[in-house]
């Protein structure tokens, strides 16, 4: 009975606090961040790893989920989709078990980086069923960013894709959407349009787009879409 009571004692004094496990993931994700931005991939995985496996051991499942994201996200980013994919759909499946903001952000995050990896692979119809979802979720979640990323790249998609009526329809509704103060993205759009008209071969409508760009950059003179604009007009 002693030996019993001092065994359980033992084992009771080496299981680490909650807040414990934790921090020690936390920081385990943290070194796997800064390797990624060091671009020590190899390492990056490594430490991920070692973040979800604690977890696991732990039953952390915040972490278990976080950790899976991160596994996945690294390995697309090394374009191993093959490895990434599997993680992703787990981390999908997990998401909503929590009522966090940070749960429902990278849910709307895997949802829009499974669109990048169909899109990557020329799977055009898979890439935009998975914008789809994450239009859908991004309005449900009033997640106004996330909504306009994956109209933009469901816009690409279809561009890419020669489905130009649906391309056309998805840039009308997401022109309802941009705020007028919003300069960056209602030039992105313009832009949008402009490589939906070069690819329709309407050369003039997509030349009036790039003058539009050139014309507001007057007053955004950060854009980012300038230097297309001027390759294109020459």
């Amino acid at each position: 009975m002693i030996n019993y009571a001092l065994s359980l004692i033992l084992l009771i004094s080496v299981i680490p606090s909650k807040e414990k496990v934790e921090e020690k993931f936390e920081k385990t994700i943290s070194a796997a961040s800064t390797s990624y931005v060091d671009h020590e991939m190899e390492e990056a995985k490594s430490y991920a790893f070692k973040a979800y496996q604690m977890a696991k051991d732990y039953d952390y499942e915040w972490g278990v989920t976080k950790a899976l994201f991160v596994m996945a996200y690294l390995h697309e980013q090394d374009t191993e989709y093959e490895k990434a994919l599997p993680f992703y759909y787990q981390a999908l499946e997990q998401y909503d078990d929590y009522d966090s903001y940070k749960a429902i952000l990278d849910k709307s995050k895997v949802l829009f980086n499974l669109g990048c990896i169909m899109m990557a692979n020329d799977k055009y119809q898979e890439a935009i069923k998975f914008y789809d979802k994450g239009i859908q979720y991004a309005q449900e979640q009033e997640l106004t960013q996330m909504l306009l990323d994956n109209l933009h790249n469901k816009i690409i998609v279809c561009t890419d894709a020669g489905l130009y009526d649906l391309a056309m329809e998805t840039i009308e509704f997401k022109n309802t959407l941009i705020d007028v103060s919003n300069i960056a993205e209602k030039l992105k759009t313009r832009n949008e349009l402009g490589l939906l008209y070069e690819e329709m071969g309407e050369t003039e409508k997509a030349k009036s787009e790039y003058h539009f760009i050139l014309n507001e950059d007057k007053n955004s003179p950060t854009s980012t879409f300038t230097g297309k604009a001027h390759i294109i007009l020459g």
